[in-house]
């Protein structure tokens, strides 16, 4: 059997702690009728989107968590052995004051995963990491996810504010550890206390987009970079055992149509530090809007 260089077998190992990392699997279900979404809007050129007043404390100008809102997407992540596609929804399945709870539905497997997201003033704190699902290889593990500090998605007025040109992090930390098969490779992470930083900027607004869901004008695109520290890697490369600490690093854009969501994320590339020296990664994934129902 081939067997994959370090780096990519790396690279496969951040996507597997990033799809751990999203919540506790609740009871299994039937994926949900997908609704037919409409067109969301006529261009408006370079204009950046108009401020709208919202009492609910979750609804986000591009996570907008009101009770009952739904969101259907496609996934694929490509190597050199072709494109692995899936997808899931997300339904805001409870809404309280400061706090929602997202259900993911694997329509896979069935099974439904809940997370919970924070939020103040219309700006979300915390908010799962499901979005960056790369399906590559069978997992089992336990990887739990903190939130720390920062700002997961600034408000709309924040982004007003600042005439469109921001730049945030949010802050978590990894602990646990999860086995994974690639290749007929065995992966052993451990993660203790391990940091994960999520680096934001605003790329762009007035951009349009066609995809499943239909065609969007007014995005705003968004450039994210995010760090993931490995404390101690298992497994074996060639014939020889390999026990390393490392750094992961994950490049996505992301374009979001104001007041309905995330319509589009691409995954751009993957780095691997080893030895204080970055090794990139050709990896390609992708996640685009199927189908929404805003409420």
């Amino acid at each position: 059997m081939k067997r994959k260089p370090i780096t990519q077998v790396l690279a496969v190992l951040l996507a597997l702690v990033i799809l751990t990392a999203c919540g506790a699997p609740a009871a299994a279900a039937e994926p949900p009728q997908e609704q037919s979404a409409p067109a969301a809007g006529e261009a408006a050129g370079e204009e950046a989107p108009a401020a709208e007043t919202a009492a609910n404390p979750c609804d986000n100008i591009f996570y907008p968590m009101t009770l009952d809102n739904q969101w259907v997407y496609d996934f694929g992540m490509e190597d050199t052995e072709g494109t692995e596609e899936s997808s899931m929804a997300f339904t805001v399945s409870e809404n309280s004051g400061s706090s929602a709870v997202l259900a993911a539905l694997s329509y896979d497997t069935g099974i439904v995963t809940e997370s919970a997201v924070q939020c103040s003033d219309q700006a979300i704190l915390n908010f799962p990491m499901t979005e960056l699902k790369m399906v590559l290889g069978e997992l089992a593990g336990n990887i739990e996810l903190q939130y720390q500090s920062g700002t997961f998605m600034p408000s709309e007025q924040e982004f007003i504010a600042n005439n469109w040109s921001m730049e945030w992090e949010t802050n978590y930390t990894a602990s646990g550890s999860l086995q994974a098969y690639y290749e007929g490779e065995e992966l052993s992470a451990v993660l203790d206390n391990s940091p994960v930083k999520m680096n934001w900027k605003v790329a762009g607004i007035g951009e349009t987009m066609q995809v499943p869901a239909g065609n969007f004008s007014d995005l705003v695109k968004m450039e994210r970079q995010i760090s993931f520290d490995v404390s101690n890697l298992q497994t074996n490369i060639q014939g020889n055992d390999v026990n390393i600490s490392t750094t992961l690093t994950v490049n996505t854009e992301l374009w979001y149509a104001p007041h309905i969501g995330l319509v589009k994320q691409n995954v751009n590339g993957i780095s691997i530090k080893l030895y204080g020296i970055n090794f990139p990664v050709e990896a390609y994934g992708y996640v685009q809007l199927s189908s929404y129902t805003i409420n």
